[in-house]
Order: structure tokens, then C-alpha cells, then sequence
């Protein structure tokens, strides 16, 4: 049998669980037991799971060590370096390298400057000088294509996934009746639009919780006064996955009014735990939540994300029904699958060097 030889590029544990950081995290943990002699590195000051045999290495942290340090630690005769969080050091040859999306090459606008020009200058490259890419949605894939120019046989799609974690819980939070959104606090997650439309529900008992922190990356200073128009609105900032856990399980409903994805896990955990979901209608969301959510068919239209909160905040039968749809259809998403493709995809890169 041939020998698989490899690094995981673990740098993205110098950073709090976002939808990314929760690929990164499932992927690799189960990768480790795949390719037992891989070895895993990440930098000094790295919160390392218990139980995870990485290693720290080198010194400083972030960009510098994953572009400069970072090749010192690959192996010679590696037959790939899996980065699993949209960045690679560029002077590794056989980079496979997980791109969740482009939003920032397609949307700048949505940024901060320092994040835009970073961005922009360094995710054609990472692109240009990995061997291969994956991307978690088709939508995604054609995007790059579209957008970059890669070509479609180098670009493979590995979706996100949940695990058994998210399930219904009997733990109910002391707030009442409310509407959930779950998120990091960046423009494109449409907050302000959502509130002004939550607000016109004339259900005056129910309150929107909002859970997500606002990353430095992004440019919406606005959004801090919104969340400041009413004390109906539930601002939480960023909290355990056992208190988002029981907010999904006894929700009214979960919206997802995002202007743009490359896939979107949350409208898959609050599936998991039975939470029916609205969410905007746009490629990936679409790809991903099939049939199984009511849409807003314009999340650019307050109007439009009102009438959707309406139709299944007043009405139990959709509510129900969306439960159902829901459930079975989160059930074709999970990260042993999505794991055993990377593998057979890491695996390929035997002899290619």
C-alpha cells in the first residue's frame, strides 16, 4: 500500500467557532483518523481541544506565520498541506485548500478596507496556488469559476454539514415568545432589514433574539443604533453551543434573511432541532435548504422578509409542516461524509507532487 503523507494547516484555531471555524474543526477531527500519521500544526496561543494531538509551532501568529513558518513544518516528500479555512501559505506546492466563498472579491462592499484589500489580494492567489480546491456549496463552484476563471475539474464541492449535537432540548430560555437569528453581525447578514421587518409584526408579545458577534472584518456601523430601537429586540453577542442549542429547540421560528452564503449552517442546526426556518431564496440557501423552509423571496425588501415572518409566525400548520421538512431534510447533511470525500480527495494526491 502506498504511503499518504500530510500537514493540516490547524491555524484556525487561533480564532472563536464561526460556520467556518465549524468546518475546519469537524473535518479535522475526523481526518485525524483517517490519516493517523498526518501531522496537524498551529501556532502559539492556539486553543487546542482536549484530546487533540497538535502541535504548536513557531512563533508570532496569523497571516506571517501561515505564509512564512508555515512551509518549514510540511514534510518534504508531503503529497498535500489541507488548509481547511479559505487561506494557504503560498510558498507550498501541494496546497488543497478549502475556499467557503468569494464573497469578499464579489462583495468588497460588505467589508472593512483592510479586510477588502487583503482579501482581494490574496484569495486569487491562494486559489491560483493551491493543486486543488474545495468549496462547500455548486453554487460556490461556479462562482469561483465565473468570478476567477478556475477551472470547473479543479474545484470539488464538499458541503457542510451537523452532527447529533443539535437536537431538541427540554432546557427552555426565560424569554417568552420569540423569533431567532443566528449569525455574525456583519452587513450581509441583513440584520437591519430583518428588524425594521420584525417590528411591523403586530404581535407586540413577541421579542427577535439575535445571537452572533460582530467581527472586526466588517463595516456596519449602523448596526449597533438598530439594535437600540426597541427592547424587543434581544441582542446576546456570542454564547455557548448548549444556550443556542436550547434558543433553536423552543423557538417560534428561525430566520436566516442573508443577502448572500457561500453555504449557511444555521438554518441546518435549527432543522436538526425542529425549529421551523425562513430564509432568503439565493443560490446556495436555495441548494441547500431545498423545499424544507418558507423563503423571502427579496431579503433586499422589508416588505418581503415582513410577509414571510408573518405567513409562519401566525400560522401553526406551516409551522408543522416545516418541522417535518426540516428534520428529513438536515438528516442528508452530516460530517462523516463530508469528511470521507476530503479523504478520498487527499488521497489522490499521492504522486502528484
Amino acid at each position: 500500500m502506498t504511503t499518504n503523507i500530510g500537514l493540516v494547516n490547524a491555524r484556525f484555531l487561533e480564532e472563536e467557532m464561526t460556520g467556518v471555524g465549524r468546518f475546519a474543526f469537524e473535518v479535522t477531527k475526523r481526518l485525524s483518523a483517517i490519516f493517523p500519521t498526518a501531522e496537524m500544526v498551529t501556532t502559539p496561543g492556539a486553543k487546542i481541544p482536549q484530546y487533540w494531538k497538535v502541535a504548536r509551532k513557531g512563533f508570532y501568529r496569523g497571516a506571517f506565520w501561515e505564509q512564512f513558518l508555515l512551509p518549514f513544518f510540511v514534510p518534504q516528500k508531503a503529497d498535500w498541506c489541507f488548509n481547511p479555512a479559505n487561506t494557504c501559505s503560498l510558498l507550498v506546492g501541494n496546497n488543497v485548500t478549502v475556499v467557503h466563498d468569494i464573497i469578499a472579491l464579489t462583495n468588497p462592499e460588505w467589508y472593512s478596507l483592510q479586510a477588502r484589500m487583503y482579501y482581494r489580494l490574496i484569495l486569487p492567489l491562494v486559489i491560483h496556488r493551491s493543486r486543488l480546491v474545495i468549496t462547500v456549496s455548486e453554487a460556490n463552484r461556479q462562482e469561483i469559476n465565473r468570478v476567477l476563471g478556475t477551472a470547473l475539474d479543479k474545484i470539488h464541492v464538499v458541503p457542510n454539514a451537523v452532527d447529533d449535537f443539535w437536537k431538541p432540548v427540554d432546557e427552555k430560555p426565560a424569554i417568552g415568545n420569540y423569533l431567532l437569528t443566528v449569525g455574525s453581525l456583519d452587513p450581509r447578514k441583513n440584520l437591519k432589514r430583518l428588524i425594521q421587518a420584525f417590528l411591523k409584526l403586530e404581535d407586540l408579545s413577541l421579542k427577535l433574539v439575535i445571537v452572533g458577534h460582530k467581527h472586526k472584518a466588517f463595516a456596519d456601523e449602523e448596526l449597533s443604533l438598530t439594535l437600540k430601537d426597541s427592547d424587543r429586540v434581544v441582542f446576546t453577542g456570542y454564547i455557548s453551543d448548549e444556550e443556542v442549542r436550547s434558543l433553536y429547540s423552543h423557538a417560534l421560528l428561525f430566520v436566516y434573511p442573508t443577502l448572500k452564503e457561500g453555504f449557511g449552517i444555521p438554518p441546518l442546526e435549527a432543522m436538526k432541532c425542529e425549529c421551523p426556518v425562513v430564509a432568503s431564496r439565493i443560490p446556495s440557501v436555495n441548494e441547500v435548504c431545498g423545499e424544507a423552509v418558507h423563503y423571502i423571496e427579496d431579503p433586499f425588501d422589508v416588505s418581503s422578509i415582513h410577509a414571510a415572518l408573518f405567513a409562519v409566525s401566525s400560522d401553526e400548520r406551516i409551522r408543522q409542516q416545516l418541522k417535518v421538512k426540516g428534520s428529513a431534510r438536515a438528516s442528508y447533511f452530516n460530517w462523516d461524509d463530508s469528511t470521507e470525500k476530503i479523504a478520498q480527495i487527499l488521497k489522490g494526491m499521492n504522486g502528484l507532487r
